[in-house]
């Protein structure tokens, strides 16, 4: 017997915000949804990956301008992360997607420079 969808079902997620950056910050597990608003050249880290294990993150560039926007796991204060690449965000309309797993981030989608 198959199992009825139950579309008053509330997710335990909760939900998603979208994240406006405009300068360097270092997100936490519950910023997965974030916008950088305006051009400038600064990094993005993100949180450690031991507490984020299943969690997708959605990164994406809407403001105009010259930018140059590093994502980063910041390894060497987190220690967690393996096989990184540093995402370079340089243009309006770029993003990324990241999962993370038990012991490294993920690029799922990637339009970067």
């Amino acid at each position: 017997m198959m199992a009825e969808y139950n579309k008053n079902a509330v997710s335990e997620v909760g939900t998603l915000e979208v994240k406006t950056v405009a300068a360097a910050v270092t997100l936490t597990k519950k910023d997965r949804m974030v916008e950088i608003i305006t051009n400038g050249t600064y990094t993005i880290t993100l949180p450690p990956i031991a507490e984020c294990i299943g969690l997708i993150f959605v990164i994406f560039q809407s403001g105009a301008g010259t930018n140059t926007v590093t994502i980063s796991d910041n390894n060497a204060i987190y220690g967690d992360s393996l096989s990184w690449t540093d995402q370079v965000l340089n243009a309006t309309g770029e993003r990324v997607v990241l999962l993370a797993t038990n012991k490294q981030w993920i690029v799922l989608v990637g339009q970067t420079s």
